[in-house]
């Protein structure tokens, strides 16, 4: 089976869907007439998402000083957008139910990918990038391809886990030569069938093409922040080896030995607090 990514998502008939609420969402956000009322009425729609949204502005990604008390309060200090990129990345979660086991471990792999959205946004940060949040939900969604293949592909996901651990190479060169296409432009595809934003389709779909050079680049972040994720071991999402750091990438994040340092220490502390948020079955 060889067919480009855009085929494949075509044919594959009925992929994971966003909830209608997240879409709802948007449109609130996006039209200016919205007030944070009306906003927040939305968010509430879904009781499980709106607990949700308030624990995270109450986590450590965000610090306020004080406790956030409302939805409202929590769209003021967070942002509408920010928000809403939240909600995403609670919304794709929850979107993926009953992963095959034998393939794929489900708490490593929401760690590995919340660790590198945390990574992320910590990069974005230091590059003073507008809205690092935009680049949290672009690492944590930048694997989400690979579970696409899970669900819709077991016998060949299968198989290229065997190669990559018997041939001592990375996914995406042995998912292109099983299925001509590799996760990173698998998960583009879903993400442009979700309509979600261009940046963040940019930065999941050109995460592994070292080289690439797209409108803004920030692709090279997540690519970044992925390679630190995993050389740090936090979690696995199906990698067996570290695929290379690519020096562009590596140029244009720029870190100095005290810089990496506090990244890994502010991962460590946020990460297993948005985990236990973000992955809380409980909550559905």
């Amino acid at each position: 089976m060889t067919m480009d990514a855009a085929t494949y998502v075509k044919r594959v008939g009925k992929l994971p869907s966003l909830p209608t609420l997240y879409y709802e969402l948007t449109r609130a956000v996006e039209n200016p007439n919205s007030s944070i009322s009306m906003i927040g009425d939305v968010v509430r729609k879904d009781q499980s998402l709106a607990s949700r949204l308030l624990k995270l502005a109450n986590s450590a990604y965000y610090s306020f000083p004080s406790e956030v008390e409302t939805i409202e309060e929590s769209l003021q200090l967070v942002g509408l957008r920010e928000m809403r990129d939240m909600a995403l990345a609670t919304c794709v979660i929850g979107s993926f139910k009953n992963l095959p086991a034998h393939l794929v471990n489900a708490p490593d792999f929401w760690r590995h990918s919340i660790a590198c959205g945390v990574i992320s946004s910590l990069l974005a940060e230091k590059r003073n990038e507008p809205t690092p949040e935009r680049f949290f939900v672009g690492g944590l969604l930048h694997d989400i391809g690979r579970l696409v293949m899970y669900l819709t592909a077991p016998a060949e996901s299968k198989q290229i886990l065997s190669l990559c651990e018997s041939e001592k190479s990375i996914c995406c060169k042995v998912e292109t030569q099983i299925l001509g296409f590799d996760h990173a432009e698998l998960g583009a595809e879903l993400l442009t069938a979700w309509k979600i934003p261009p940046s963040l389709i940019d930065m999941v779909g050109h995460h592994h093409s070292l080289g690439l050079r797209t409108s803004t680049g920030d692709y090279m972040v997540v690519h970044y922040a992925d390679f630190m994720a995993t050389a740090l071991e936090f979690g696995n999402s199906g990698e067996t080896y570290l695929a290379p750091l690519s020096a562009e990438a590596a140029k244009r994040c720029s870190l100095d030995e005290g810089q990496i340092e506090s990244i890994v220490h502010e991962t460590e502390t946020r990460c297993d607090q948005l985990c236990a948020i973000l992955t809380d079955t409980s909550a559905n």
